[in-house]
């Protein structure tokens, strides 16, 4: 069901969740150990003159017995949980071209967010350990080595942001092979079915992403009368499969479906595919090409073969980041489905705690504003919202889960969830069969002449987009 912002929504506040569980700061018992006391009152006393009734023994305190803390599954002892941290390898990024700047240090953003958790009680009195891994998001090869090492050789309770990009298929080696909780990564109905432990996404799946952004250009008029290319790539088999139904449901006329297989980051490989392609689309009589995956190469390749079409594409991410191998003036009128943009969500007040304990803990880290931040300056927002997105959603569903911390209370917690909000998302839910959290949502376009690299304009109202 969608629904206007203007809507009141009901919302779980994660300090409230905090607060239940570990008290006031200043009283916060952080021992592996809860104790909780049950008070009774005695009769009162008679009226003046009245009969004396027999007394009878006062009812005492009774202390219920406390609830240890154990070491109740892999990587969890009686005081700490043990939780892998996976960033991405942005020198190789930006030495390569595909990314135009960094996002500061990524570890001590973590590391800040993780020691006011544990400052605050940690969860449910068991502080997080972090273990640290980079990896480089073109191919799996270094994202599966790094699910080992946090998984294999550290023994993780859980991950936090996992792998995307190329990438992503990585994340099934941890939450199938070694069966470990992974809250993050990108997740579609293919790579869930190989999955047994807990997988959580705080963002939108590309699969309800489709489905969001297609009810969103129906409803604007948008698909009518259109004749759409669809072009499928490796990182986004699932959707590519389903994309064709999709738009045929709404009345939509899909007039060329193709594959480009080559891997998503090897620029000579996807132009080789492309420059058939592009021919193929221009004989198609399309004048809408829908990029699934790949929309670097997507918008490089049609612009410079001068296919006039107008491009659709679930990447609002990429669209964010653009790399250097395309111009923003070639991507000018790209059209996606977003949340909220980045100096949106850096203003809003569900990023207020998130943006002051960065700064009050590094005072001498100058942070910009996302529309202040140069081309090449370091995106040390980014990861200020992101990894306290994630680590919110950890705290939240870890601490719902209780003290018997396992996969199996971590999954009924995140069942039991409901609406929420979190760090730059006003609406999030959670529920059985519902994994992915955010259901915030409009329609967005690709716009050159905002800041120096382009970014994504609303076209479109926010919408409460929960199912």
């Amino acid at each position: 069901m969608i629904r206007r912002l203007s809507r009141l929504v009901a919302v779980v506040v994660v300090v409230t969740l905090v607060a239940a569980a570990c008290g006031d700061d200043d009283s916060a018992d952080t021992s592996a150990s809860t104790t909780t006391t049950t008070t009774t009152t005695t009769n009162p006393a008679p009226d003046e003159g009245g009969e004396t009734p027999a007394e009878e023994p006062a009812e005492e305190s009774v202390e219920e017995p406390p609830v240890e803390l154990t070491a109740s599954w892999r990587g969890v002892t009686e005081d700490t949980i043990r939780v892998g941290i996976s960033m991405l390898d942005f020198k190789f990024l930006v030495d390569n071209n595909l990314s135009p700047s960094g996002w500061g240090d990524q570890q001590l953003v973590w590391q800040t967010f993780i020691d006011d958790l544990n400052a605050r009680g940690g969860i449910l009195g068991r502080s997080v350990e972090p273990v640290y891994t980079f990896y480089n998001p073109i191919g799996t090869a270094e994202a599966e080595a790094a699910c080992l090492t946090m998984t294999e050789d550290n023994e993780t309770f859980a991950v936090l942001a996992g792998f995307v990009g190329p990438a992503e298929p990585a994340n099934t080696c941890i939450t199938g092979a070694h069966e470990t909780v992974l809250v993050g990564g990108r997740a579609n109905s293919e790579r869930r079915a190989q999955s047994v432990a807990p997988w959580i996404e705080t963002e939108t799946t590309r699969e309800r992403r489709l489905e969001v952004l297609v009810s969103l250009l129906e409803q604007t008029g948008r698909l009518e009368g259109r004749k759409i290319a669809v072009v499928g790539t490796q990182a986004a088999q699932v959707e590519y499969d389903k994309a064709e139904d999709v738009l045929a449901g709404r009345g939509a006329e899909v007039v060329l479906t193709a594959f480009n297989d080559a891997t998503v980051g090897d620029i000579p490989a996807e132009d080789a595919v492309w420059g058939p392609l592009t021919q193929r689309i221009d004989a198609s009589g399309a004048d809408v090409v829908f990029a699934l995956g790949g929309i670097n190469s997507a918008i490089r390749n049609l612009r410079n073969a001068g296919i006039d079409v107008e491009i659709w594409s679930l990447d609002n991410d990429s669209l964010r980041n653009l790399g250097d191998t395309v111009s923003p003036e070639q991507a000018d009128g790209v059209i996606s489905a977003a949340g909220l943009s980045d100096q949106e969500a850096w203003e809003h007040e569900t990023v207020r705690h998130c943006r002051d304990t960065f700064a009050a803990t590094h005072p001498e880290i100058e942070v910009t504003d996302p529309q202040d931040t140069p081309r090449e300056g370091e995106r040390w927002f980014t990861p200020i919202m992101a990894y306290c997105r994630y680590l919110q959603t950890f705290e939240m569903i870890a601490t719902a889960a209780g003290p018997d911390l396992t996969p199996d209370t971590f999954l009924a917690a995140a069942e039991a969830a409901g609406e929420f909000e979190l760090p730059g998302q006003p609406f999030n839910s959670l529920g059985p069969g519902k994994y992915d959290a955010n259901d915030t949502a409009r329609l967005v376009v690709f716009d050159s002449t905002l800041g120096e690299r382009g970014d994504l304009a609303p076209l479109t109202d926010i919408i409460d987009a929960t199912p």
